[in-house]
C-alpha cells in the first residue's frame, strides 16, 4: 500500500545503510542481501538485474521489532524507500523459520517513486521473536535510490552521549578512529568524544574532541577520568569505547535513536555492544556474557550473514556484564558507583556484576574487534587476571571449585616449564590478593605497576636460582591460605569497597598526575 508521507514529527531511529561496495566481501553480507541476480552501485544508485532480488534482513539493517516492543516507546514505525523500474517492494516479517509478507507495492515507472510503509509493534506476540525488513524483487532493471530509513512518531527524550576512548601508545590507531567519527553528521548537542590518553602524548586538535592526558593508571583509571570528565561536561549517557576497535558510524547514531526512544522502564539499562570477529567478520564472538566464576560467551560464534543467527540474536537471553570494547551506560549509574581501580583485566566484568540492572542487546549494535580466545601470555596480563579473578571472586562469593584445578594446572605447568618470570606474577598476583583493600588504599595503582615492571629481571633471578620444591611449598602456602582467608578477604572488600571505588578515592589518584590538554571547543 502506498501512503502519503507522515506531517507528524517523526524520529528517525536509524537508517539503512546498504554498503555494498565495502572492499571486505564478509563484511558486505552484514549489509545487503542479494537472493538472486545481482546489485552494482552507480552514482550512489543500487542497480537491480532483471529477475533480480535483493533484501534488507542483515546485521545492520534488519529492524529488531521485538526489541524496540519491549524497550522502547515505539508502537508505530514508518519506512520510506524510493525506487523507479519494474519492481514489487515488499515489507516482511520473521519468526523463527517462518517469512511473512506484511505489505507489499507493485511500481511501474521511470522517474523515482516513494513508497512508504507502516507497521505496529505494540501487539506482537510476547513469546516470539520478531524482525522486519524489505524484500525488492525486481521484473526488469529497477533503481533503489534509498533505502530509506526506519522511523517513529514518539516524544523524544533528552540525550547527551559522550564517548569515552581510553588509550595508552597507540594514538596511530585513535587518530583513525578520530577520522572515522568526523564522518558522523551530528550535532554537538547530542554526542561528544573523549580521548583518555595514559601515555602523554602529543595530540592536534579535533572538533568535538576532549583530549585528556593522564598517568598510567591503566583501563579502569583511563575510563574511570573519562567518565568523571563526562559527567562534568552533562552527559546522560556515556559511552565506553576500545581504542583498537573497528566499527561502523551507523552503530553509534543507532545507540544515540535508541537512548532517545528508550521507556522510562528501562532508563537505567547498559547498552551493551556485540564483538564481532575482526579476522571473521561475519562470525560473532559474543554479545554480553555471564560469570559463575568462569566466564561464558552469550550468543557465541553466531554467523550473522545466516538470518536464524539474526533471529537467535534477538532471543532474550541472561546477561551479567559486556565489555568495554562497546559499552553504553547511564550516568546516573556512573554518579553512584565508580569502577574499581582494577587497572587492567577484568575491570568491566567487576562493574558489570555490581551495577547492571537491566541490559539491551541488539542487531546492528557491534563492532569488530580482537577475539579473546588466546590466553594472554604475558606476566603482567597473567598477573592482573589471576589477582582480579580472586578479587571479584570474593567480593561476589562465587564457587571457587574451579579456582582450586585451575591454580595447580598453572602451578604445575610453570614449574616443569621452568617458567620462573611468569611463575613469579602469577604467585604474587596472589600474594597481593590477600592484601585485601589495603592493596589500594596504600599503593598508588600506577607505583604498584611499575613496581611490577621494575622488579622483573631481579625476580627472574631469584626465582631461576631457587629449586622447584621451594616454589612448590610456596605456591601451596599460597593456595592455603588464599581458601582460608577468601571469605575474610570478601568481607573486606565489601566493607571498604567505597573507599576505593567512590569519586573522592578516584580525584585524589588522578590529581596526582593528568593534565587536561584541551579543552571542548
Amino acid at each position: 500500500m502506498l501512503y502519503l508521507k507522515s506531517k507528524g514529527m517523526q524520529m528517525e531511529l536509524f537508517r539503512i545503510t546498504p554498503n555494498i561496495d565495502v572492499l571486505d566481501a564478509a563484511k558486505s553480507k552484514l549489509y545487503l542481501r542479494t537472493r538472486r541476480g545481482s546489485v552494482v552501485v552507480k552514482d550512489m544508485q543500487y542497480i537491480i538485474s532483471k529477475e533480480g532480488c535483493i533484501s534488507t534482513d542483515t546485521y545492520f539493517n534488519i529492524f529488531s521489532s521485538t526489541k524496540y516492543a519491549q524497550y522502547t516507546k515505539v508502537t508505530d514505525v514508518e519506512l520510506h524507500t524510493t525506487v523507479s523500474g519494474d519492481l514489487c517492494v515488499k515489507l516482511c516479517m520473521c519468526r523463527a523459520d517462518e517469512e511473512q509478507i506484511v505489505d507489499e507495492y507493485h511500481v511501474h515507472s521511470d522517474v523515482a517513486t516513494d513508497v512508504c510503509f507502516k507497521f505496529n509493534i505494540s501487539d506482537l506476540p510476547k513469546n516470539e521473536t520478531i524482525c522486519h525488513y524489505l524484500i525488492y524483487e525486481s521484473n526488469s532493471q529497477s533503481i533503489v535510490y534509498d533505502f530509506g530509513a526506519y522511523s517513529a512518531d514518539i516524544s523524544q527524550n533528552d540525550v547527551f552521549l559522550v564517548i569515552v576512548i581510553c588509550t595508552y601508545k597507540r594514538k596511530n590507531l585513535i587518530v583513525n578512529t578520530l577520522a572515522k567519527l568526523s564522518q558522523m553528521k551530528i550535532s554537538e548537542n547530542d554526542i561528544s568524544i573523549i580521548v583518555v590518553d595514559n601515555g602523554q602524548d602529543t595530540w592536534e586538535q579535533y572538533a568535538h574532541v576532549t583530549i585528556l592526558t593522564n598517568r598510567n593508571l591503566g583501563g579502569s583509571g583511563g575510563f574511570t577520568k573519562g567518565m568523571l570528565a563526562a559527567k562534568d561536561m552533562g552527559a546522560t549517557h556515556i559511552l565506553l569505547m576500545d581504542d583498537d576497535c573497528n566499527f561502523d558510524v551507523s552503530v553509534i547514531t543507532k545507540t544515540l535513536n535508541v537512548l532517545k526512544s528508550l521507556s522510562p522502564t528501562y532508563a537505567e539499562a547498559f547498552i551493551l555492544g556485540g564483538l564481532l570477529d575482526l579476522k571473521n567478520p561475519q562470525k560473532q564472538y559474543e554479545a554480553g556474557a555471564r560469570f559463575d566464576g568462569l566466564i561464558k560467551r552469550c550468543k557465541a560464534d553466531l554467523d550473522l550473514s545466516n538470518l536464524k543467527s539474526l533471529i537467535a540474536n534477538e532471543q532474550l537471553e541472561s546477561v551479567d556484564y559486556g565489555g568495554w570494547w562497546y559499552c553504553c551506560i547511564p550516568t546516573t549509574v556512573i554518579q553512584q558507583e565508580l569502577p574499581l581501580p582494577l587497572f587492567i583485566r577484568l575491570d568491566d566484568l567487576e562493574y558489570g556484576l555490581r551495577s547492571m540492572r537491566q541490559f539491551i542487546t541488539m542487531n546492528g549494535i557491534g563492532v569488530w574487534h580482537h577475539t579473546f580466545e588466546k590466553e594472554d601470555n604475558s606476566p603482567f596480563g597473567l598477573y592482573y587476571h589471576e589477582r582480579n579473578l580472586a578479587i571479584i571472586r570474593s567480593l561476589y562469593h562465587l564457587s571457587w571449585k574451579d579456582f582450586c584445578v585451575h591454580y595447580w594446572i598453572k602451578t604445575v605447568q610453570l614449574i616443569r616449564s621452568r617458567d620462573y618470570r611468569r611463575l613469579h606474577y602469577f604467585q604474587r598476583a596472589y600474594h597481593d590478593y590477600l592484601l585485601g583493600t589495603k592493596l589500594f588504599l596504600v599503593n598508588d595503582i600506577e607505583e604498584l605497576n611499575n613496581d611490577l615492571m621494575f622488579s622483573a629481571q631481579k625476580d627472574i633471578l631469584h626465582c631461576s636460582l631457587s629449586n622447584n620444591l621451594s616454589l612448590f611449598l610456596y605456591s601451596l602456602f599460597l593456595f592455603i591460605k588464599t581458601l582460608l582467608l577468601r571469605q575474610t578477604i570478601g568481607k573486606d572488600f565489601m566493607k571498604n569497597l567505597k573507599l576505593i571505588s567512590d569519586e573522592t578515592y578516584w580525584l585524589r589518584i588522578l590529581e596526582k598526575g593528568g593534565v587536561k590538554c584541551h579543552q571542548k571547543f
